[in-house]
């Protein structure tokens, strides 16, 4: 069995790069992400998700930044680099990421989403494209401001009508973590795991579950889809970062199989399941 080690995508590597340089650079000069913020002009938030990653910045964010923590040479240029290799893949047509508003990214999603005919995945919590509206509704309390919180519940339910073309495929495979989340109460969870159970049992929806009981070499802390044996795309609330690097493509398919040898399905699945929902209350 071939393990895989580093479930970080050509391009992600890239942007952890970026992202790590210049965080570190905040914390050697002794300022605040607030402060630097300021300095910069840009939003706190913007500011906190380019240093986790969470975001690519633009070539020009870019500069800013390192203009502004006073970068040393060696860092400046393994920034600059990176953002060559960024800018490199983009023009290629290898590489996008997605963020800013969280309306820019569901439409964006949506559409690779609707233009895919084969969807496989691995998550960590359960994906959006089997989420109850009440765990997306408890996903944006902790991320957005209560007047989008309604929109956004409805925007990520409307992805799920895909579920239902028949000429479409999909494979999830979900840790364990994901079915028993503090996301929700207990209740919330039973819910959302019955919810797993029905749409398991549509002809075109393959369900898996890898418990944590199951020894595997391969990282389990990682989550992402492959769409039609071509396109990664690893996302978030509020964006998502694609590449169709073949490497990329291979090396995600190479671990989702090694993961998926592991795991259980069907009806073995879904009796898994069934097991979480019927434990005692407050097990998780």
């Amino acid at each position: 069995m071939t393990t895989v080690l580093n479930m970080l995508t050509e391009p992600e590597v890239f942007k952890h790069e970026v992202a790590n340089r210049l965080r570190l650079a905040r914390i050697a000069a002794g300022i605040s992400c607030q402060q630097l913020a300021r300095r910069v002009h840009m939003s706190q938030s913007k500011v906190s998700r380019i240093e986790t990653g969470a975001i690519c910045p633009s070539v020009e964010d870019t500069e800013v930044l390192c203009k502004a923590l006073h970068l040393s040479q060696n860092d400046a240029r393994v920034v600059e680099q990176a953002m060559r290799n960024l800018v490199k893949l983009d023009e290629q047509g290898l590489f996008c990421a997605v963020g800013g508003s969280w309306r820019h990214f569901q439409a964006e999603i949506g559409d690779l989403e609707r233009t895919s005919t084969r969807i496989c995945s691995y998550e960590v919590i359960v994906p959006g494209l089997l989420q109850t509206a009440e765990y997306i509704a408890a996903l944006a309390k902790r991320d957005l401001a209560v007047a989008s919180r309604f929109d956004f519940v409805q925007a990520r339910l409307a992805r799920q009508h895909v579920l239902f073309d028949e000429q479409k495929t999909f494979l999830f495979l979900l840790s364990e973590s994901a079915l028993c989340t503090g996301i929700l109460d207990d209740k919330g969870m039973r819910m959302q795991r019955n919810h797993l159970i029905t749409l398991s049992t549509l002809g075109n929806v393959e369900l898996g579950v890898l418990p944590f009981v199951v020894q595997v070499s391969a990282p389990r802390d990682t989550h992402f889809a492959i769409l039609d044996s071509t396109q990664i795309v690893t996302d978030g609330l509020m964006g998502f970062v694609s590449s169709t690097y073949p490497h990329d493509v291979e090396l995600h398919d190479q671990y989702l199989g090694e993961l998926s040898q592991s795991a259980l399905w069907g009806e073995d699945a879904r009796d898994f399941i069934r097991g979480l929902s019927t434990a005692k209350p407050g097990a998780f």
